[in-house]
């Protein structure tokens, strides 16, 4: 009799600026087209796998390819929340505005890389109220339910350390946001939220972040561009105006 696994593996994938599901991507799991079901609200979801390890590779018209490892244990269901960042000629750019990094290294293009983006304008209106207690995974924030934090990286600074944060789901009950990593030390309140994003640069180098005005609030925005141990610091001047589309080129040499 053949063997039913139950683990599963699910993926919500959605527009890194309009945060609507996207419902036309096509995923490999090791390389193969395993079968999934795809639904209208941007999950995928691929059942009966074997407990092993899964390389994953997204692709999707528009948007950079995205690839990631999943370990899976027997009768679990991972759970991965993703948004996809654009490439240079999706059509959905023309009345967005947006920054496109322009990244070399040794003077090249630094082509078909990951990179991090990280917007160096703390988060004002994002606050830790409460300690987070070691092997907690409940965060306690100042805003109650927001969908667009819970798809964000996040860098928390506080007493000159910095931790990782991604905010997985929502406990109704309690009103606190669910850590996808538990801490795994005690973590003070009052410090300071920064956002930061995974890209990946096209043949050129080329790298498109949205103008998102719901993190990106100043005038004067700063970013850190890091990639295998080596980062840039940039800056522009962003006016908000009536004009949609506008694009904010951004040179950026790796040390």
């Amino acid at each position: 009799m053949r063997q039913i696994y139950k683990a599963s593996i699910v993926i919500l994938l959605t527009d890194i600026y309009t945060r609507l599901p996207i419902t036309n991507a096509a995923i490999l799991c090791n390389g193969k087209q395993n079968p999934y079901t795809r639904k209208s609200d941007g999950y995928y979801v691929f059942s009966n796998l074997y407990p092993q390890k899964y390389n994953i590779d997204i692709m999707c018209a528009g948007y950079t390819d995205i690839n990631f490892s999943v370990n899976l244990r027997e009768n679990e269901t991972k759970i991965i929340m993703t948004d996809m960042p654009y490439t240079v000629g999706n059509p959905l750019l023309t009345n967005i505005d947006r920054f496109e990094f322009s990244i070399k290294k040794d003077g090249q293009p630094f082509a078909k890389k990951e990179v991090y983006v990280k917007l160096e304008n703390p988060l004002s209106f994002l606050k830790l109220v409460n300690p987070i207690e070691p092997d907690s995974e409940d965060i306690s924030l100042n805003v109650e339910l927001n969908r667009n934090l819970m798809v964000q990286r996040y860098k928390y600074t506080v007493n000159e350390k910095e931790y990782d944060m991604f905010f997985s789901g929502y406990d109704n009950d309690k009103k606190t946001y669910i850590l996808k990593e538990p801490a795994s030390e005690k973590i003070e309140a009052d410090g300071e939220f920064r956002i930061y994003w995974k890209l990946k640069t096209d043949k050129l180098g080329r790298a498109i972040l949205p103008h998102l005005k719901q993190f990106m609030k100043e005038e004067n925005l700063s970013f850190k561009i890091s990639a295998k141990g080596q980062d840039s610091d940039t800056s522009v001047t962003v006016k908000d105006t009536d004009e949609k589309g506008r694009v904010f080129y951004i040179n950026v040499n790796l040390d």
